[in-house]
């Protein structure tokens, strides 16, 4: 899921700019519309296997956060230039994964604490 979703970000700019207008937007219609119709059909799968992997947890807030996680590179790539990191070379989709993966990989470990 984290592969395919930073994939998907990183190739269709126009899908995660228009994700961002309307969350900016805030016009219910069209929220709500995104809401069922796209975000639903992949958030509900992926809260279930959240669930599996962590019981314990919130899969409806834990999913919102790995979104967040993966999302919120590709939001700052209008800043980045800005920024002193500039000088880094522009990850691809692979390692924005990789990297998100890494740093929930403990949270998900058989045993370990919360």
């Amino acid at each position: 899921f984290v592969h395919a979703l930073a994939e998907a970000l990183h190739t269709d700019d126009r899908f995660r700019r228009l994700m961002q207008r309307e969350l900016l937007d805030g016009d219910a219609g069209r929220l709500a519309f995104l809401a069922r119709f796209i975000v639903d059909a992949v958030q509900q799968p992926f809260m279930a296997l959240l669930q599996t992997l962590r019981p314990d947890a919130d899969a409806c807030l834990l999913s919102e956060l790995i979104l967040g996680m993966v999302k919120q590179h590709y939001d700052m790539a209008p800043l980045r230039p800005y920024l002193p990191a500039a000088r880094c070379p522009e990850p691809g989709p692979a390692q924005v994964a990789e990297t998100v993966l890494a740093v929930l990989e403990p949270y998900f470990r058989p045993g370990e604490p919360t």
